[in-house]
């Protein structure tokens, strides 16, 4: 459990310095950290059950209405918010991101520990 703490406080704390310089894909403060890649594996402890989530999200452009206004919006497989993971400690997830926007895009998450 310390080393889940240490390392929750580790990627807030990094999260923070993202904050106050530019970051995602192709910035330095990415590459420092090892954030800038196309497959990310986040590996909890083992706790004897091992249960593994396997996902690609694809990041487009699409069209929707979430305010009545049709526009086009970065989304993650269409949908928006982007699909939702649960997973318990020691969960493996693996999660395959592939860009089909024409631009350059970082994704971030929340309530992840």
């Amino acid at each position: 459990m310390e080393a889940i703490r240490t390392k929750a406080i580790e990627i807030a704390e990094a999260s923070i310095k993202l904050h106050s310089n530019p970051a995602g894909i192709g910035y330095p403060p990415d590459k420092a950290l090892k954030t800038n890649k196309h497959v990310f594996s986040i590996i909890g402890p083992h706790l004897g059950k091992n249960r593994t989530y396997n996902a690609i999200f694809h990041v487009r452009w699409f069209n929707a209405s979430p305010d009545t206004y049709e526009r086009s919006i970065l989304s993650i497989n269409n949908r928006i918010p982007a699909p939702t993971i649960i997973v318990e400690q020691g969960d493996i997830i693996n999660i395959t991101l592939i860009n089909e926007s024409p631009d350059e895009a970082a994704i971030h998450w929340h309530g992840l520990l």
